[in-house]
């Protein structure tokens, strides 16, 4: 058909915001992963894109707005729900959660209609002012070291600490309770002192005949 979208097939001046989608769309004119033709408005709307699913579809089919395509990790991990929190207009309570992370059964879901949706911490690793990975977590659970250990010509690595100088070092057995950003700290390599240059020894004087030699 025409006109296909995960959310919405025709926006005819409506507001789409703060949805997602994980099925399979199809059609033939005007497809898309949240819309399928936009004449109104969407905002931070998300959907499932990978190798076997909506691999060629944008967010909407035909118009503009705001929706994105995203991987399982992402809905899995807790980064859509994460998301979709953040962006979300009531502001009497949470609108989205999410439990369970990791598992691949667990998906961004209303908190009225479920009573185990936690809210979704992010933990931002920064390195030399440059996010190198992102985890997410529920209060309670804890967040490893990241998949890489950061490096820096001339120095050694000294850590994750939660502040960019001073603060204090994370340990990775603590519970996460709410957002936060880790940042690596460094120790500089000192350079041994070079060796001293050693003073030359002069060449000892060449011995001749000693004065008054005799033969006979």
């Amino acid at each position: 058909g025409n006109r296909v979208g995960g959310v919405v097939g025709y926006n005819d001046g409506g507001s789409v915001t703060n949805c997602y989608n994980i099925g399979d769309v199809s059609g033939k004119i005007s497809v898309g992963g949240v819309v399928g033709d936009n004449n109104g408005s969407v905002t931070g709307c998300y959907f499932l894109k990978t190798a076997n699913v909506n691999e060629n579809l944008s967010g909407i089919g035909e118009g503009s707005g705001d929706a994105t395509g995203k991987n399982d990790t992402a809905f899995h991990s807790g980064e859509v729900a994460y998301l979709l929190q953040s962006k979300q207009s009531d502001e009497s309570g949470l609108v989205w959660g999410q439990s369970k992370l990791g598992e691949t059964t667990s998906l961004p879901t209303f908190v009225a209609l479920d009573k185990d949706a936690k809210p979704v911490y992010k933990v931002v690793f920064i390195s030399d002012n440059t996010e190198i990975e992102a985890q997410y977590a529920n209060s309670g659970m804890t967040v490893d070291l990241p998949a890489t250990e950061p490096t820096k010509e001339g120095y050694t690595f000294a850590g994750w600490f939660t502040k960019t100088s001073g603060g204090s070092q994370w340990n990775f057995s603590t519970a996460v309770t709410e957002n936060m950003t880790l940042y690596a700290q460094w120790t500089a390599i000192e350079e041994p002192d070079p060796e001293p240059t050693p003073t030359p020894t002069p060449d000892p004087t060449p011995s001749g005949p000693s004065t008054g030699d005799s033969t006979g």
